[in-house]
């Protein structure tokens, strides 16, 4: 496993290198003070994951997101975890899909969790785990929400709005997007809703012959477009038989 550490701050750089070292000690771990010297390295070496500062000088000219564009074009499968003093850069983050987007100051801790966390995933090359939550960007950073804790989606002119019992969370991602994310707890009703099919408490047809959710947590209702109900049904049936078990 080699690890590539990209910060130009001596001292955050060598930081990174202790807690890197502690959290995966049989890791490898290069270090890099600004792109240049960081794309030499990844042309030389087969690199599993970068720590990427963001701000790689002061006048920030040079972005440590444009120098991972570059790393992806050479190396593929190097997975990233920003790290960045601000939570401005989280949605241009999303050009290069970071596993994480830390930020500054570093908590040690919550790194060493993401580096076993991501360690595990690598492991088991996603197959073997059960994914529980979804990294969503928002108009304020990033999100990371549990499934179980998403009711419904809805679109929005710019994006979609994510709704959970206590928080509306507004994204500018696609529904699409963001159901290729989901588990297959989650449907497609209609254009412009996906349900969590396990917080569903009851549906009524209605005189269109569409179908009405009610949800258990929350009093919003949605519809079920008339074309997609069959196939609703199908999964909601699979579903609440697992829910039964």
């Amino acid at each position: 496993m080699k690890i590539l550490i990209l910060d130009d701050d001596d001292i955050i750089r060598e930081s990174l290198n202790l807690i890197v070292s502690k959290a995966l000690p049989k890791a490898e771990i290069l270090l890099a003070s600004n792109g240049l010297d960081a794309l030499t390295l990844i042309r030389n070496n087969s690199i599993d994951l970068v720590l990427l500062d963001v701000e790689l000088d002061a006048e920030k000219r040079k972005l440590g997101i444009d120098f991972g564009r570059l790393i992806k074009k050479i190396s593929k499968k190097t997975n990233f975890i920003v790290v960045s003093a601000y939570d401005k850069y989280a949605i241009k983050s999303y050009e290069i899909h970071p596993y994480y987007y830390l930020l500054k100051p570093i908590d040690e801790l919550e790194l060493i969790r993401v580096l076993h966390e991501w360690m595990l995933m690598e492991n088991s090359n996603g197959k073997n785990l059960e994914k529980t939550d979804i990294s969503i960007s928002i108009k304020k950073g990033v999100a990371i929400i549990p499934f179980d804790e998403i009711i419904y989606l809805e679109k929005e002119k710019r994006g979609s709005r994510i709704i959970t019992k206590n928080k509306i969370y507004c994204s500018n991602e696609s529904l699409d997007n963001i159901l290729s994310k989901l588990d297959n707890r989650f449907f497609k009703t209609y254009q412009s809703y996906i349900v969590n099919m396990s917080k569903i408490r009851s549906m009524e047809i209605l005189p269109n012959r569409s179908w009405e959710i009610e949800f258990r947590s929350i009093d919003d209702c949605i519809l079920i477009s008339r074309y997609k109900y069959k196939d609703f049904f199908e999964l909601f049936r699979n579903i609440d038989k697992k829910n039964k078990i």
